[in-house]
C-alpha cells in the first residue's frame, strides 16, 4: 500500500510538470501571433491570427503597436525613421488600425487576409493641425487607395474588409472616385468619419468619369450628417459629414431624409448637350 501512495504521489507529479511545460508554451505562441520587422526604414507587422494590429505614436514620439512600444535594437522606432509600413493580416478577422500614427508620414500597404476584416486609416501626421485635409479614395489595380493631401499612400489590399476613412478635428475634404478599375468599395463596406470638427463642415465628393453611368443612386440621411449613398447597391456610409456633392451619372436618383434640416441643392453640371 505504501509503494502504491508514492507511485501516485509521483505520477501527480509528473502530470502538473507536464500540463505546465504545455502552459508555458502556448503563451509563448499566443505572444508570436504578431511580427515585427524594421529593416533600412520600412517596419513590417504580420499577424498569423486574428489579432487587433492597432499601429499609433505615443506621447514620447515612438510608434506603439496595440500600446506596446515597436524597438529594434534595443530602441524604440520613431516614425521619423519609418520610410513605409506594410500590416500583413490573417485568414481570420483583424482589427488593423493606422489612425493613431502622428509626427510623420509614409505609404502604408496593408494586406489582411481574406478575413472580414475591420481597416481604419487616416490622415497621419496631416491630422488636427488647424488645416482642413484631402483624402482621395480610388481604385486600383488589385485593391483601393487612399491618397492623403495629394502625397501619402495607403493602398489596401483586401477586398472584403469594413474599410473606415478617418478625418480629422479639421475641416477636412473626402473624395470618392470611380475609375476604370471599377468602384473603390470593398464587400464589407466603405465609410468616411470626419471626426467632431465644431463649427467646420466636412465635405464628400462623388466623382466618376463619363463612361460611368449608375442604374440607381440613393441618398438615405439617418440624423444630422450621418447617412448613406447607394450606387447600385454598393454602399458608402458617412457621419460627421456636412455637405455632399454628388456629381455621378446615374439613370435614377433617389433623396430620402430622415426629417430634420437637409438642404438639397439640386443643378446643372454646365455640360452642354449631356442630357
Amino acid at each position: 500500500m505504501l509503494g502504491l501512495r508514492r507511485w501516485i504521489r509521483r505520477t501527480r507529479r509528473l502530470r502538473c510538470a507536464r500540463l505546465g511545460s504545455y502552459t508555458e508554451l502556448l503563451e509563448q505562441r499566443q505572444l508570436l501571433t504578431l511580427l515585427t520587422t524594421f529593416d533600412n526604414g520600412v517596419l513590417t507587422v504580420s499577424s498569423d491570427d486574428g489579432d487587433n494590429i492597432v499601429l499609433a505614436t505615443n506621447e514620447n514620439g515612438a510608434v506603439t503597436l496595440n500600446g506596446a512600444v515597436v524597438s529594434h535594437d534595443s530602441q524604440p522606432v520613431n516614425p521619423t525613421d519609418v520610410t513605409s509600413l506594410n500590416v500583413f493580416g490573417d485568414d481570420a478577422v483583424n482589427l488593423i488600425d493606422t489612425t493613431g500614427i502622428r509626427a510623420a508620414s509614409f505609404p502604408i500597404a496593408i494586406d489582411g487576409g481574406s478575413g472580414e476584416d475591420s481597416i481604419r486609416v487616416g490622415s497621419m501626421s496631416a491630422a488636427d493641425d488647424g488645416t482642413g485635409d484631402t483624402l482621395d479614395v480610388s481604385s486600383t489595380l488589385g485593391g483601393i487607395q487612399v491618397v492623403v493631401n495629394s502625397t501619402d499612400t495607403i493602398t489596401i489590399l483586401d477586398a472584403t474588409a469594413q474599410l473606415t476613412i478617418v478625418g480629422s478635428t479639421d475641416q477636412d475634404s473626402f473624395s470618392f472616385n470611380i475609375n476604370f478599375f471599377g468602384i473603390p468599395i470593398p464587400t464589407g463596406g466603405l465609410s468616411f468619419d470626419g471626426q467632431d470638427s465644431g463649427t467646420s463642415a466636412d465635405s464628400l465628393d462623388l466623382r466618376a468619369p463619363g463612361f460611368f453611368t449608375a442604374a440607381t443612386v440613393t441618398h438615405q440621411t439617418t440624423f444630422s450628417q450621418t447617412g448613406s449613398i447607394s450606387i447600385d447597391d454598393a454602399i458608402v456610409s458617412y457621419t460627421q459629414v456636412a455637405q455632399i456633392d454628388d456629381r455621378l451619372t446615374a439613370v435614377d436618383r433617389e433623396f430620402n431624409a430622415f426629417g430634420g434640416s437637409d438642404i438639397l441643392v439640386l443643378s446643372d453640371d454646365g455640360e452642354e448637350n449631356d442630357g
